[in-house]
């Protein structure tokens, strides 16, 4: 059950102080959560959507198969 995060017993930041703050979330805790906003109305989760994969694809490590060829000098 998603309780949001005025229940969270952790000090929430304010807008101006997250601007710069990072934290780590697992993958199956990530998917978890874009699993949850696919359910909700296109309008209200498509621009957090978009963020939250903004942020989090430049950080994936991209696999070998599609990395760029080493070149010989």
């Amino acid at each position: 059950m998603f309780l949001g995060l005025r229940h969270c017993p952790i000090p929430v930041a304010s807008e101006n102080e997250m601007n710069d703050q990072k934290i780590a979330l697992t993958l199956p805790l990530l998917n978890a959560v874009l699993q949850y906003l696919g359910t909700k109305p296109y309008q209200e989760t498509a621009q957090l959507i978009q963020a939250i994969q903004e942020q989090a694809i430049p950080q994936m490590p991209m696999p070998e198969a599609a990395q760029p060829a080493a070149t010989a000098e």
